[in-house]
C-alpha cells in the first residue's frame, strides 16, 4: 500500500511537470520565434544603413 501511495504522489508530480512544460512551450516558443524575427530584421536594417553610409558617392567631390 505504501508503494502504491508513493506512485500516486509521483504520478501527480509527473503530470504537473508535463503540464508546466507544455504551458512553457506554448508561451515561450512563439516568443522565441518573434524575437528571432525581430533580431534578424534589426540586423538587416543595421547592415543596410551601415553599407549605405560607407559607400562613397561618385558625384560628391568633397
Amino acid at each position: 500500500m505504501r508503494h502504491q501511495k508513493a506512485l500516486c504522489d509521483k504520478q501527480t508530480e509527473i503530470l504537473l511537470f508535463i503540464m508546466l512544460t507544455m504551458y512553457n512551450l506554448y508561451i515561450l516558443l512563439p516568443l522565441f520565434f518573434l524575437l528571432r524575427r525581430i533580431f534578424s530584421f534589426l540586423l538587416f536594417l543595421f547592415t543596410y544603413f551601415f553599407l549605405c553610409q560607407h559607400t562613397p558617392d561618385k558625384n560628391d567631390k568633397s
